[in-house]
């Protein structure tokens, strides 16, 4: 009989051993295939722009261990950092600032796995990990030198220790959660939103929890607040030495002005130079970083946030997110099977905590954080990962219910399938059905994108072969005015806070005080954002061109993509 016993234990277990192995080697096959698709993905980025110039010029600062001038009030440190750590083995910066967000990227499909599969089953796990996989919106935006894939790394890891913390009541796990959530601030502030969530969440337990757990739920929210405090205490220390206040970002304060500016009846234009010519507050915001230094000095003339500015914000802002953020966010394939799984779960009572605990970090930042600030589609990133669980089960349902109704047809036929076989028909069928009218379609968007686009908020090209041609022939780091700060990292200029911005003003006399105010020794000027600059476009008309600007540089071999550089000649 012992013989007996041990030999069927021996089995049991070398089963357990052989579906854990298979288990691990779908998953590790999903990375395998995430990691080819972006890497095809990633040819279709020509260039960099917008926010993605400012994190490559900051790890440039961290690798030099100019660490003061690295810091930067707007601009978290914590993603810039990483690509600096990766420089030392990639020394091309751009190229180690993608391999981050790639392994940020392909490392989010572990925790969506764990959440899916610990709520609903391993199967629907498989589903959403194959569905966020080849994803083409958030796989190509994890080819960027964006922070949001690393912050949806470790938002999701903050969630997913928050979870196993709820499960075991663990305290040690609890300080790894406000750990995790400590570096999802530091990578980007609105990091700090799903901490707060998290606390909230918690402390409604804590209220309504009448066991002996209860104090040890107190206690776990204090170690999370603790490890939170921990990784984040650094930069807000310096955030306050820096602004002259206690604050989590600069960007908080920013933003919240630009939304003033589309609320409130008076016109405070931020782009628009002080009367003296020596502030441009987009400069003082997103370059020299004293926006709220030069605020607190009454130096800068602001717009008021009162209570009536905030409702009517967060109303208009809540009927723009739910009328059009979120369905085109999703599409109407995704939302349905967002809607199916989320409907088609039988909760068990003791599955509801977790249940609406996954729920809270979705609908709470969605619909409240988001409309009290600012409307911004990467705002919505993480908690669109985070309906990947439910879309996964979504798809597996509807697997389930379409080989049932094969099943139920061909047996009025008199048709004989096996079980699998009608499992195959039904898996395929549903892939069909999601390729081709979603994932097919959003693909065809990122493999039809063109290098030499001339929309507004394409990659600018143009901008970098001026950036490249101009650290070619200047033999220092130069300061130059621009719009689109790709042209600064590639010309080789890395300190944030000597870049200058056109303020949007008709007088050029003025911008040059600015420029010369600001030592500007090269202006760069694009045909492309003419549209949002017309008070540049006399400077591509060599008979208007004031004398104090030579042309040293122009491309316009592209139409629509013209390109000059002046350089600053006081004596012309």
């Amino acid at each position: 009989m012992r013989r007996i016993a041990c030999k069927s234990l021996r089995v049991n277990l070398l089963k357990v051993k052989n579906r854990l192995n298979n288990e691990h080697l779908t998953l590790f096959g999903f990375t395998v295939l995430a990691l080819v698709f972006r890497l095809f993905l990633m040819r279709y980025h020509f260039t960099i722009g917008w926010d993605e110039p400012h994190y490559l010029q900051l790890a440039v600062l961290f690798s030099k261990g100019q660490i003061l001038q690295a810091l930067h009030p707007y601009w978290s440190p914590f993603y810039s950092i990483c690509i600096a750590l990766f420089s030392f083995v990639i020394p091309n910066f751009e190229l180690a600032g993608r391999i981050v967000t790639l392994i940020c990227g392909i490392l989010i499909l572990i925790p969506v796995y764990l959440f899916t599969k610990e709520l609903f089953c391993r199967v629907s796990g498989f589903w959403a990990v194959g569905l966020l996989t080849f994803y083409s919106p958030l796989a190509f935006s994890t080819t960027t030198t964006l922070a949001e894939p690393t912050l949806i790394f470790f938002v999701m890891m903050g969630i997913y220790f928050g979870w196993k913390t709820l499960r075991k009541n663990s305290l040690k796990l609890s300080i790894i959660t406000g750990i995790f959530f400590g570096f999802s601030y530091l990578t980007k502030p609105e990091g700090i939103g799903y901490f707060v969530i998290f606390i909230l969440f918690f402390g409604i337990l804590v209220i309504f929890d009448h066991t002996k757990s209860k104090n040890r739920r107190l206690l776990s929210i204090g170690l999370g607040v603790v490890g939170f405090i921990f990784i984040a205490t650094p930069y807000l220390l310096y955030l306050h030495q820096e602004t002259g206040r206690w604050t989590i970002s600069s960007k908080i304060y920013a933003n919240q002005q630009f939304e003033a500016q589309l609320f409130n009846n008076e016109e405070i234009n931020l782009d628009t130079l002080s009367d003296n010519n020596t502030i441009n507050p987009i400069d003082a915001i997103y370059h020299e970083g004293n926006f709220l230094k030069i605020v607190g000095e009454n130096r800068q003339e602001t717009s008021s946030i009162d209570l009536s500015l905030i409702v009517k914000k967060y109303i208009t802002n809540f009927y723009r997110i739910t009328k059009y953020a979120i369905p085109q966010l999703f599409g109407f394939v995704l939302l349905s099977l967002l809607v199916l799984g989320f409907f088609s779960f039988a909760l068990p009572i003791k599955e509801i905590e977790i249940y609406f605990y996954l729920l809270s970090f979705v609908g709470l930042f969605w619909f409240v954080m988001v409309p009290l600030f600012h409307i911004n589609d990467r705002y919505l990133l993480p908690g669109l990962v985070i309906c990947f669980v439910w879309m996964g089960h979504g798809a597996h349902e509807l697997t389930v219910w379409l080989k049932r109704g094969v099943n139920s047809w061909i047996q009025k036929k008199s048709i004989t399938l096996k079980q699998s076989e009608l499992h195959v028909i039904a898996f395929f069928f549903v892939i069909g059905f999601i390729s081709l009218f979603c994932y097919i379609p959003e693909l065809g968007k990122v493999v039809s994108r063109s290098e030499y686009s001339v929309d507004f908020w394409e990659d600018a090209v143009e901008l970098k072969k001026a950036g490249l041609w101009l650290k070619e022939h200047v033999t220092h780091e130069p300061i130059l005015m621009s719009y689109n700060k790709s042209v600064d990292f590639y010309a080789g200029s890395y300190h944030v806070r000597k870049g200058v911005t056109f303020p949007d003003n008709d007088h050029f006399d003025r911008i040059l005080a600015y420029a010369n105010h600001r030592n500007v020794e090269y202006m760069v000027v694009s045909e492309r954002y003419l549209g949002k600059y017309p008070n540049l476009r006399f400077l591509f008309d060599n008979e208007k061109v004031p004398a104090v600007l030579k042309l040293i540089y122009e491309d316009k071999k592209n139409e629509g993509l013209g390109v000059r550089v002046f350089k600053m000649d006081p004596k012309g």
